[in-house]
């Protein structure tokens, strides 16, 4: 029931079958049993063609695992009941799997070669966390799918709706009707730079998925949002952190979560949020610096929304 979110996902099966060679993003549908994922599966495979859609519950086997030769012949990779545990470690594979022209086949007692990658991705599962998500992620579009046309809460779906609407979609004139107007939309050459829709799930995923020195940080710029600093910069050093992050922890009553100050250095390298935080060199030490005017744009914090300060 998201407009933003069907029209992209139209435009996405319209760009895949008009532009192949142009490889784009990774939609992800999460839904309890019986909500129709299989009928756009059995529909993207009847127009084009069995050997082109590959469907496997084991990608870590079949996709980036040592034994893929199922890939050198498939287009469109559905990785069905894609759960966290089966992609554990890797996260790199994936994003590269999505994004990359190139792929190496390995086949059992054959030697390893390459091929040409135009390979799209399509998740479908019923788990409500099935793959990592955070801030900036332009690869994965992920979608908390409506329930509402499964067996449990219709007991006649199938015989009253999904029956007929397979019969009509799976014909010649049907799928000759439906592929058409795919192909005609207007954007297919330019999808790609098309920026994705929000969905209220996948940023709740993303939120979750914050480690607790992320969330230390939004805690404390919300906090000082009203305090003046020289030059709207402020610099602290690891201790100094790791003293007002311990006293974050106990606030929320966290208390399995162990570090030090040399944990907090390493993990705030890599917190940039793009000029937000960076390391600063003196003689003394090796003091952050945080710029507390980027930091309050990123989380939105004192900025006028609709005459409003939030």
């Amino acid at each position: 029931h998201q407009e933003s979110v069907k029209n992209h996902i139209l435009l996405w099966i319209g760009q895949m079958l008009k532009f192949p060679a142009v490889k784009t993003i990774c939609p992800t549908f999460i839904s309890d049993e019986g909500a129709g994922k299989g009928t756009l599966l059995d529909w993207l495979r009847a127009a084009m063609g069995d050997k082109k859609v590959m469907e496997t519950r084991r990608p870590s086997e079949h996709v980036w695992g040592a034994f893929n030769e199922l890939m050198a012949d498939a287009f469109l990779v559905n990785l069905n009941e894609m759960c966290k545990k089966e992609a554990e470690g890797a996260e790199g594979e994936i994003k590269g799997l999505i994004t990359d022209n190139a792929l190496f086949i390995n086949s059992k007692g054959v030697k390893k070669y390459a091929i040409k990658s135009y390979h799209r991705f399509l998740i479908t599962t019923n788990k409500e966390d099935p793959i990592a998500t955070k801030k900036g992620d332009r690869r994965n579009l992920i979608i908390r799918s409506s329930d509402e046309l499964t067996i449990e809460n219709n007991p006649n779906i199938i015989t009253e709706y999904f029956d007929p609407l397979r019969e009509k979609i799976m014909s010649i004139n049907g799928m000759r009707t439906i592929y058409d107007w795919l192909i005609a939309q207007e954007g297919l050459d330019k999808f790609y730079s098309l920026p994705m829709p929000i969905t209220e799930w996948q940023e709740d995923m993303k939120e979750a998925s914050k480690s607790y020195y992320e969330k230390w940080v939004e805690d404390y710029v919300i906090t000082n949002k009203n305090t003046v600093y020289e030059n709207n910069k402020i610099e602290m050093t690891s201790l100094k952190i790791l003293e007002l992050f311990k006293m974050y922890m106990t606030k929320n009553n966290i208390t399995t979560f162990d570090t030090n100050s040399i944990k907090i250095g390493l993990a705030f390298k890599r917190l940039s949020y793009t000029g937000g935080i960076s390391k600063k060199s003196k003689m003394n030490g090796s003091p952050f610096v945080f710029n507390m005017e980027i930091l309050r744009k990123v989380f939105m914090v004192g900025c006028q929304i609709g005459g409003l300060e939030e």
